[in-house]
């Protein structure tokens, strides 16, 4: 059996914050068994204000009171976390192992 989680996370190096007040947004996976664990992070391609993001909640904050792209944003973010608990899903019901490697290669399949 396995563990899987998949959760919001930015680089906190001073050097990874833009001009802008903003950084660059990944979901890290993890993935957990007896004796070993594997993270990776993947890249989002979206950017937000650091002030503004919710690493407990794994979502993004309005950055003004009526923030337009905020719910887009969050929905971008929760399909791509919807994508990987699918995968993790698959092996977990299969009795499967998954490894980093299969999770990556089943990821690039699926959205394909």
């Amino acid at each position: 059996m396995f563990t899987f989680s998949t959760y919001l996370w930015y680089n906190k190096n001073p050097k990874a914050l833009f001009k802008t007040g903003e950084v660059s947004l990944y979901l890290r996976v993890y993935i957990g068994r007896k004796g070993s664990q594997e993270t990776k992070d993947l890249p989002l391609k979206l950017k937000w204000p650091i002030e503004k993001v919710d690493l407990d909640g794994s979502k993004l904050l309005n950055r003004e009171r009526k923030d337009i792209d905020v719910h887009d944003y969050n929905l971008i973010i929760l399909a791509e976390r919807a994508k990987h608990d699918e995968i993790a899903k698959l092996y977990r019901l299969s009795g499967e192992k998954l490894s980093m490697e299969t999770f990556l290669r089943d990821l690039k399949i699926f959205e394909g």
